[in-house]
């Protein structure tokens, strides 16, 4: 009988890492990350969803829904976990939007070591179901219209300008 390999990955699951050890490896290697552009009917409003960020490295942007890869989780079922966490909300239709991840290198990160952070991005697009509950790491939510886009791309970040449009693509051609 074959085993199922999903199985495993719980040996690889780890809560919480010591911030010390966590710092060493982050000024050491890049991060695995996710970020979602979702497709929300919300405010009686359809469109993708961003926020602003209230932690490093992007704190005060206008971003997606996002961040690392949980360690022992492949990378869709961590994104569907952390979109869970910092919004409320369940994903479907979950599509990538890149051909290879994008690098972000980040001055700043979120513990003050000042070695900036290098994070490996994949971007996603998925549907919605449930209500928009921010968590505290997260405020001001915009649901982006592809009118809306065009009045605000130039003041966006080039990875949120570029995956913003082509997640807008998705939803609305």
């Amino acid at each position: 009988m074959k085993k199922d390999h999903r199985t495993n990955l719980e040996k690889f699951r780890i809560e919480n890492v010591p911030t010390d050890q966590y710092i060493q490896a982050i000024t050491a290697i890049p991060r695995p990350s996710h970020d979602l552009f979702p497709l929300v009917e919300t405010y009686n409003k359809k469109g993708i969803l961003l926020i602003e960020r209230k932690n490093e490295p992007a704190k005060g942007m206008i971003w997606p829904i996002g961040g690392r890869q949980q360690r022992g989780y492949y990378l869709r079922d961590s994104l569907i976990n952390l979109v869970k966490e910092e919004c409320g909300l369940k994903i479907y239709d979950i599509s990538c939007l890149c051909g290879e991840p994008e690098d972000l290198f980040w001055e700043k990160d979120s513990f003050g070591h000042g070695k900036g952070v290098h994070d490996v991005c994949v971007p996603y697009f998925a549907r919605t179901r449930g209500n928009l509950k921010l968590d505290l790491n997260h405020e001001n939510p915009l649901i982006i219209t592809p009118k809306e886009f065009s009045n605000i791309k130039d003041d966006l970040h080039w990875y949120v300008q570029k995956y913003t449009e082509k997640a807008l693509k998705i939803a609305f051609d």
